[in-house]
């Protein structure tokens, strides 16, 4: 389901997709190099896959065309409190619908007891800010008067 107006995946004679409006001229917004563009469900992101060396990768397309996550991911996951978690050679990063992206970088990603995003930067565990700076979990000065991501927000 797409919003009314917003663009749709469509193919060439080769088989190749882009992502082109819906205004009745059907302008393309991307080049036609994806081997397929489909709407992130309950967004208004497109998930786009390429097959690179025999490899299918993953990216994020905004409803203008542009690449926000590289087509070069091995998996995007669906959608928690307005992030989406991208994985790339078992390291992860994560996209928020605020603009943050932060490319692969992390070992572990895991929502805490209270639903923060906890994670694990070499062999340290810490949270993400809203701004994408990693706090260490032992500092509590730091962590009481900062906003952190949260995958599940208490009720």
């Amino acid at each position: 389901t797409i919003k009314r107006g917003d663009p749709i995946a469509a193919a060439n004679d080769e088989g190749k997709f882009a992502l082109v409006t819906t205004d009745g001229y059907g302008r393309p917004l991307t080049s036609f190099d994806y081997d397929m563009i489909e709407c992130k469900h309950h967004t208004s992101f497109y998930s786009c896959y390429k097959m690179i060396n025999g490899e299918l990768q993953c990216g994020l397309l905004n409803k203008y065309g542009k690449e926000i996550i590289p087509c070069e991911m091995d998996t995007i996951w669906d959608i928690h409190n307005n992030i989406i978690i991208v994985d790339k050679n078992d390291k992860y990063g994560l996209y928020t619908t605020f603009g943050l992206y932060i490319p692969p970088m992390y070992n572990e990603i895991e929502p805490d007891e209270a639903g923060f995003l906890l994670v694990q930067k070499g062999n340290e565990w810490g949270y993400i800010s809203e701004q994408g700076d990693f706090i260490h979990e032992d500092d509590e000065e730091t962590l009481d008067h900062t906003t952190i991501l949260a995958l599940y927000p208490e009720w």
